[in-house]
């Protein structure tokens, strides 16, 4: 039997109350504002018997479209094994909901959407962004996966996703999409509707039936009209953002290759870490283990920074080569090395960084966008 409509806000207000107690999916999803929920559904331009796939944690998205007189709504949801008792749960009062409330609950064949059986008419919502079902600190990226499967599922699209995929040149996720021509428009959410440290997101509205220029909207509320390709990379806080600007430090930068938990004791240097102190902490490792940036000047900086910023930048002592938590910047000279690292603690440089630096990474990709001084 179909739940009356002033018991879905009921409901809302039950998983938000049960997220904040634990109660919540194994892929870390929060829950929507209804703000943000309201704005994809008032967005629809479809039919209200129309076919709706929804990835929704917290059922807020899908009760909003009940609300607005949807009938036709698909909740997609994997199968999760090993589940603790309040994952269980959560997953439990979603499916209770649902048989409820007339919504069909569905799990594509062997965890894979790409086997889908359905042809959705629209496919929103908020997709895993990681998987982080394995013992390790590292992530596989979800949200570009569903993106891409839900553009083969349905025929028009808008999900919220991570921002991070436009910075990278060398995301095939990205090239296909751009590339694409169906992508009408691409929108930055405030950092407050997910407030996950170091992550930009964004809607993303992909259509079938649309061909033309995207319409995106940056952070700062600036709204571009651009035509889209394969080339092109973009930075929601930043709407000049580019992949490179001429004579830069791209060339002369490298990261070294020997892990610090792989360190063997010897006689040679090599700059482990950017120290507190002003100084490089040099560490005295075994020949052959690193020769990066060894007998060579240039500047060091952690692989790991603050995002937005370089960090500590430290003229590199010559002999030294470098670990994997660091990364260099060559030079002809110490002299240079001086020159350099005055010009990356200086103002402008650091604005520049914080408006071009995609993570808290200094990344190749971010010194292809900064002038050599040179």
């Amino acid at each position: 039997m179909t739940q009356t409509l002033s018991k879905l806000g009921g409901y809302r207000e039950v998983f938000r109350r049960k997220y904040a107690e634990g109660i919540k999916p194994v892929d870390g999803r929060q829950p929507i504002p209804d703000e943000v929920a309201l704005e994809l559904v008032n967005s629809l331009s479809v039919p209200k018997d129309a076919l709706i796939g929804v990835f929704d944690s917290f059922l807020i998205l899908t009760t909003h479209l009940l609300e607005a007189g949807f009938t036709n709504i698909v909740v997609c949801e994997n199968v999760h094994r090993n589940l603790t008792p309040a994952q269980e749960k959560y997953y439990n009062s979603v499916q209770s909901v649902c048989n409820n409330s007339g919504i069909k609950y569905y799990t594509p064949p062997m965890n894979n959407y790409n086997r889908c059986d359905m042809d959705f008419d629209v496919v929103i919502g908020n997709p895993p962004y990681s998987d982080r079902s394995g013992n390790t600190s590292k992530s596989k990226d979800l949200d570009n996966v569903f993106m891409e499967v839900s553009t083969k599922i349905g025929s028009y699209v808008k999900l919220i996703i991570r921002a991070k995929h436009f910075t990278n040149s060398k995301s095939k996720f990205r090239k296909t999409l751009f590339s694409s021509n169906h992508v009408k428009s691409i929108t930055r959410l405030d950092d407050k509707v997910f407030p996950i440290q170091n992550t930009e997101t964004c809607i993303v509205e992909w259509d079938v039936n649309y061909t033309g220029p995207t319409k995106i909207t940056y952070k700062d509320g600036t709204v571009v009209e651009r035509q889209l390709s394969a080339d092109c990379v973009i930075k929601l806080d930043n709407p000049n953002y580019v992949a490179s600007v001429e004579n830069n430090l791209a060339d002369c930068w490298v990261r070294g290759k020997l892990n610090r938990n792989k360190i063997v004791s010897g006689d040679f240097p090599m700059v482990e870490l950017c120290g507190t102190n002003g100084e490089p902490v040099i560490t005295h490792i075994q020949n052959g283990l690193e020769f990066t940036a060894a007998n060579q000047y240039g500047v060091v900086i952690n692989v790991a920074t603050d995002w937005g910023s370089l960090g500590r930048v430290m003229v590199k002592p010559y002999e030294a080569s470098i670990s994997s938590s660091v990364m260099c910047l060559i030079t002809n000279s110490n002299e240079q090395a001086e020159q350099l690292q005055q010009y990356l603690t200086s103002d402008d440089i650091k604005e520049l960084v914080k408006l071009n630096m995609p993570s808290f990474h200094p990344t190749k990709d971010l010194f292809a966008k900064i002038p050599s001084p040179f």
